[in-house]
């Protein structure tokens, strides 16, 4: 399923439920909302603007990162 193309708008507002977030995702057929717990710092250095573009096998992480969102 090629969902990242049905993808219209994404939301990401702080959860009234403590360290959550709540992201809101409108597709052509209608909206998903996610509760995702906010991540414990890790060693992993945060990506920045476009700079995953640079290296392609640390985007494409990112990209399966996105894509399992939509699959779960």
């Amino acid at each position: 399923m090629d969902t990242h193309s049905k993808l219209r708008n994404v939301d990401v507002i702080c959860s009234p439920k403590d360290g959550m977030l709540e992201v809101n995702c409108e597709l052509e057929t209608g909206r998903k909302i996610y509760q995702i717990p906010i991540a414990k710092p890790t060693s992993e250095s945060p990506p920045h603007a476009a700079g995953s573009f640079h290296d392609p096998a640390q985007h494409a992480v990112y990209m399966d990162r996105v894509e399992a969102l939509f699959h779960s």
